[in-house]
């Protein structure tokens, strides 16, 4: 496998992990210090090593890796739990674990441009689950029983007003806080969050915090 390795350029390998050849998003939108646009991958076209049908899924990534493990340092920034379509779980956050070095490096986009989603009044449920499956990164938000889908009673028979098409990723969760007394949007350097809940985050930035509302008699 090793004399294989060598005779692939580096450039036609799929840069994939998790034994997900083919599967879930290959990138990720990025910030890069010079303002321009880019993906996760220094590359847009995608490449794919074929592997005898009896190997495992696992047995190509274990010998990539262990490749590039010895070709230089940082060439596997990629093969870790924050890359593609992995959640890195709320433990991350409520610990206020730093970042992994990829994602350190390739922070998301966060004003990525929700094209799919149109102007005029949505249900804030429905809102949300169109925004998490456009995004190219991690949305994460509270609901029932931690199904994205079935939403939550504070929010499921809201609407709220888009005032324009394509807004950002960040302008929309802002939008949506804002209508949740209570709620908090919060940008990492890997995903976003929605949750109910007032909390400073080390390695995150807070993009709304929507006051509670004061209960009824209270002074």
């Amino acid at each position: 496998m090793s004399n294989v390795l060598e005779q692939i350029s580096e450039e036609n390998l799929c840069k994939n992990s998790g034994g997900n050849f083919g599967k879930g998003p290959a990138f990720r939108a990025s910030n890069q210090n010079n303002g321009t646009t880019q993906h996760r991958h220094q590359r847009n076209d995608l490449h794919v090593l074929a592997v005898h049908p009896n190997w495992t899924a696992l047995a190509p990534e274990a010998s990539l890796i262990r490749h590039y493990k010895q070709q230089q340092r940082n060439l596997c920034e990629w093969n870790g739990i924050s890359f593609g379509p992995h959640d890195p779980g709320r433990d991350r956050e409520t610990t206020n674990k730093p970042p992994d070095g990829f994602d350190s490096q390739f922070p998301i986009r966060y004003d990525w441009p929700c094209q799919n989603v149109a102007v005029g009044e949505r249900n804030l449920r429905e809102l949300l689950v169109q925004i998490k499956d456009e995004l190219p990164f991690l949305l994460r938000y509270e609901a029932v029983n931690k199904k994205y889908r079935l939403g939550h009673p504070d929010y499921n028979n809201l609407i709220v007003v888009v005032p324009r098409s394509g807004m950002p990723a960040d302008e929309l969760l802002h939008l949506i806080t804002q209508q949740l007394p209570g709620w908090q949007s919060t940008r990492f350097s890997s995903h976003m969050i929605l949750y109910k809940e007032t909390r400073e985050y080390t390695h995150g930035v807070m993009i709304w915090r929507q006051p509670a509302t004061p209960a009824a008699g209270s002074s």
